[in-house]
């Protein structure tokens, strides 16, 4: 659980539990006159605590700021963490003022000076004063001193600028840093320069970028899908099979979206062709999407029995709504009209269980969608949207472990 936090709220964590900690220490020293105040102090932080434990962020933030008002003078670590929490609390014009007034402080050690500095380069970009912070940001990607999070934070500043030749450059600078923390997103840095030259019409240039992002990450799955739409184009259904194939075996999860080119392959309606490839692609996913495929086109050869068996197995192995409806809608259909006029209720109920407000589901935070992103807008990572009627079914490889999130700040 802890590892998903962002680093913001560990430092609610970690910081107010350090200074607590100083804070205890130094008060056994104190009078007993100043024993009610401290005890308000430390219900105020312990508020705090049970706050953030409680994901009541708001909460938590303005407890820990009452927490660090009563302390008078701060240590350098605990004005970050005070800075931080007015950022947090949407206070940026304060958390600015708060920083930049650090900065001033007469013999503030290198080391703190980059650390502060990066703090104010953060609360310009929450702000929108991009400019500004990338005038910090370059400025300390020359020192030693919190290079790495200034080099991560100056890519996510030119994402958020989409300058991905920018970002680009500076990941290729500081690979020796970066190692593969960022390959998910460099990928994707060159899956949008391609779509860019994919809308000019430009299918060399966008084939050659879109190639660059699988050498940089084998498993993107965007580059993949992208690569088969150009080999379609281009009259190479052979060519777009293998592409389809490659994207199911880098995102089984995504296989639905697959679904909707493979038929486009198959100019001459090979039914039979298309089953076989279909049946390939289950050995790689247990896709809802794509059992239902294979139903709908035995059902077209007019292997009826055949399909309502295989539904049957696939019911048996991955339990599903989806799956339910349709072999229910088989049994039903096989009764007399009487059956199915008193049943008709139910399968009403059925179908509308369902059916999903949502076509496609972000796997980290939950953001649900209409519209199919490759960037979650809600928890920032890439590649992490997934259909919605597929997230119940099981990766057979135990799930993705990449990292797709925005470089770690």
């Amino acid at each position: 659980m802890i590892g998903a936090l962002h680093m913001l709220e560990l430092l609610f964590l970690l910081l107010p539990i350090a200074a607590f900690y100083g804070y205890y220490m130094g008060s056994r020293a104190r009078s007993k006159s100043s024993d009610t105040r401290e005890s308000s102090n430390i219900r105020s932080f312990m508020r705090g605590i049970n706050y953030f434990l409680k994901k009541d962020r708001n909460n938590a933030v303005d407890e820990f700021i009452k927490y660090y008002d009563s302390l008078g003078e701060h240590t350098f670590e605990e004005s970050l963490a005070l800075g931080a929490l007015f950022r947090e609390r949407g206070e940026l014009e304060r958390a600015i003022k708060f920083h930049t007034s650090m900065l001033t402080t007469q013999g503030l050690e290198p080391v703190k000076r980059s650390t502060a500095l990066l703090e104010l380069a953060t609360d310009f970009m929450s702000a929108g004063l991009l400019s500004k912070a990338e005038e910090i940001l370059t400025e300390l990607i020359s020192y030693n001193s919190e290079r790495t999070r200034a080099v991560k934070l100056l890519i996510k500043l030119y994402q958020q600028e989409k300058e991905w030749h920018k970002a680009l450059e500076v990941v290729n600078r500081f690979k020796n840093i970066l190692g593969n923390s960022v390959k998910v997103a460099e990928a994707q840095f060159y899956c949008e320069l391609a779509t860019d030259e994919y809308l000019k019409h430009n299918l060399i240039s966008a084939t050659d970028y879109f190639r660059r992002a699988v050498m940089v990450n084998k498993d993107c799955a965007r580059a993949y899908i992208k690569l088969a739409r150009i080999a379609l184009e281009q009259h190479h259904p052979e060519k777009a099979i293998a592409f389809l194939s490659d994207f199911v075996q880098s995102a089984p999860e995504m296989v639905q979206i697959a679904l909707e080119l493979l038929p486009r392959c198959f100019p001459t309606q090979d039914l039979k062709g298309e089953l076989e490839i279909l049946h390939s692609w289950l050995a790689s996913t247990s896709s809802v999407s794509v059992m239902l495929a294979v139903v709908d086109l035995k059902e077209q050869l007019n292997e009826k029995q055949e399909a309502e068996e295989f539904l049957l197995n696939c019911l048996r192995r991955t339990p599903h709504v989806l799956l339910f409806s349709r072999l229910f809608n088989y049994k039903l259909d096989a009764l007399g009209s009487k059956a199915q006029e008193s049943m008709g209720d139910l399968r009403s109920l059925i179908e509308a269980y369902s059916v999903s407000n949502a076509r496609y589901r972000c796997q980290k935070c939950g953001f649900k969608s209409q519209v199919f992103f490759w960037y979650c807008p809600s928890c920032h990572r890439w590649e992490t949207m997934v259909p919605y009627d597929d997230i119940a079914a099981t990766d057979p490889r135990g799930g993705s472990d990449r990292d797709c999130s925005v470089p770690k700040v």
